[in-house]
């Protein structure tokens, strides 16, 4: 079953970086290939998923992915990753295929609205330290500002409205695998493999046409993490796995 799968996945922290001021910890690695893992892990994975969920566009309309992840991750305390992710949205935003932008509501002036979304998320965190609160208020704000630009643009309001819509419920879908980084190995709940499929199917939107050596990326990869999810969780998870790909290709 799928909430039964081990999967070495995490709860809590990097066990070598303590959050907030005090720096790394007594027995952080100084140098080496195990810090260099450590700063790519917490900058650039958060940077590149962030980038593909910027130019993911549902029926090649809405785009609310981008600052939904960036919005969860500052919901769950992750600071630097929701930082680093929005940077990535916001260029990924701007790298939307022509083909795709033309029908996206206020772009590409609603590239940037991520990084508002993070912001007040991670403010809403500080004062009422609930994640789901803080999700929901930085989603909000986000959609707010992005059915702004949209009117001020002069472009759909409908689907500026479905977007920001939308934004919230990516917000607090993927706050179960938002929390997962940073983290030490543990088993993953039911919700949270849920949220860790919605959001590769995401991603997966955000790499369509994007190829590598004649083959396209997002096919590639989507093969791929069904033979992962299928030799680590047993066929039950990868036909689940397969599933949730699948509607995630349906969208675009």
């Amino acid at each position: 079953m799928i909430d039964r799968a081990s999967i070495p996945l995490a709860r809590g922290r990097v066990a070598w970086w303590r959050r907030g001021r005090g720096g790394p910890a007594v027995d952080a690695p100084e140098t080496g290939w195990i810090r260099l893992l450590t700063a790519a892990y917490i900058w650039w994975l958060p940077a590149l998923i962030g980038f593909a969920l910027g130019r993911a566009a549902v029926f090649g309309v809405l785009v609310p992915f981008g600052s939904g992840f960036c919005v969860a991750l500052a919901a769950r305390g992750r600071a630097r990753r929701a930082a680093a992710a929005a940077i990535g949205a916001v260029i990924g935003g701007w790298a939307i295929p022509a083909s795709v932008a033309v029908n996206v509501p206020g772009a590409p002036w609603t590239a940037p609205v991520p990084v508002i979304g993070m912001l007040l998320a991670t403010a809403a965190l500080q004062w009422r330290r609930w994640p789901g609160l803080a999700a929901l208020t930085g989603a909000c704000a986000a959609g707010a500002v992005r059915v702004c630009l949209v009117l001020l643009s002069g472009g759909d309001l409908l689907a500026g409205g479905i977007t920001a819509a939308a934004e919230i419920a990516a917000a607090l879908a993927l706050l179960p695998a938002a929390g997962l980084f940073g983290a030490r190995p543990g088993a993953l709940s039911h919700g949270q493999v849920v949220s860790l499929v919605a959001l590769t199917g995401f991603c997966l939107l955000g790499l369509k046409g994007i190829g590598w050596h004649g083959f396209a990326l997002a096919d590639l990869l989507a093969r791929a993490l069904v033979l992962l999810a299928s030799i680590v969780g047993g066929p039950g998870f990868g036909a689940a796995t397969g599933a949730g790909l699948g509607i995630a290709a349906f969208l675009a």
